[in-house]
């Protein structure tokens, strides 16, 4: 699409641009060698189908410059060109937090959610990236952008969240589904269930902790994975969205994850996340009597 050709004829009108030209090798290589060339002194990132508001950049660095920080995040635009919403975050707002607070709040939302993951809304602090190596995983398929952050505000002293809307992800949220029979995201959460966080970035958080905040994200991603499934927009048939969606949602681990944590995972959902969980207790039962 003459991407290159274009980039240099930006080049030519600002020397501070730099162009990185190499095999395609994923994400986090990618990321990685633009924080090695990188000479300023804060890092932000953008996806390729993304932009950034007019004022941005510069609105991030003032609130970073002026309170020192390692780590800012903004609010973010989620939607396409005609139909935007904005997204934001359940911490306080135009304050720095110290490493108290980041350890025990910001880290838990890391491990349970996955709306504070992605890199392109915020900041961060070249020196303090570079002194705490803290570098894009290139071993993994999936959360690239979670291990960035996990790493990085696990060591983090001054953080911010900005009443601000910075950045404009115009992935539409339900995109995953295009992909989900080609690269089954169901069995991307048994990975991340499945993998040690605590012992990996040497988290100051309980096992029992650990293990209670890794349950609710595999049954939430679940819930929003058949809920995306089913209102998949593709040409998928009806019949095989629903073969997929079972052979998923009643599986014998998940199940043995439901029916042992129930009441745990039913405190304070909604109707929808109530009626899932009932559905994969009550007929995954029913199923193992059967082939009893």
């Amino acid at each position: 699409d003459n991407s290159l050709s274009i980039l240099k004829s930006y080049q030519e009108k600002d020397t501070r641009i730099k162009i990185i030209d190499q095999t395609n090798s994923g994400s986090s290589i990618a990321k990685n060698n633009g924080i090695k060339v990188a000479t300023g002194e804060y890092i932000g990132f953008s996806d390729s189908d993304d932009y950034f508001e007019i004022d941005a950049l510069e609105t991030l660095y003032n609130y970073s410059k002026n309170n020192n920080l390692e780590i800012i995040t903004s609010n973010y635009f989620l939607g396409g060109d005609k139909k935007e919403i904005v997204m934001r975050f359940n911490f306080p707002y135009n304050q720095v937090l110290d490493n108290s607070y980041i350890k025990n709040n910001v880290i838990y939302n890391l491990l349970e959610f996955e709306d504070l993951f992605s890199v392109w809304n915020k900041f961060y602090n070249r020196d303090f990236i570079i002194k705490n190596k803290i570098l894009f995983p290139s071993n993994r398929e999936s959360e690239e952008d979670a291990m960035f952050n996990l790493a990085a505000f696990n060591v983090c002293n001054k953080t911010f969240f900005a009443n601000y809307t910075s950045y404009h992800f115009r992935e539409m949220i339900v995109s995953e589904s295009r992909n989900f029979l080609n690269r089954n995201y169901y069995k991307d959460a048994f990975k991340k269930y499945n993998f040690d966080y605590k012992t990996y970035f040497n988290l100051d958080i309980s096992d029992e902790k650990h293990k209670e905040i890794k349950i609710r994200r595999i049954v939430n991603r679940f819930i929003y994975l058949t809920f995306a499934t089913s209102i998949a927009t593709n040409k998928l048939l009806i019949s095989k969205k629903y073969s997929f969606i079972k052979s998923n949602v009643l599986s014998k681990d998940f199940h043995e994850i439901v029916n042992n944590n129930y009441l745990l995972l039913k405190k304070n959902k909604g109707i929808y996340e109530k009626l899932f969980l009932f559905v994969v207790k009550i007929i995954t039962s029913r199923i193992k009597k059967m082939t009893k």
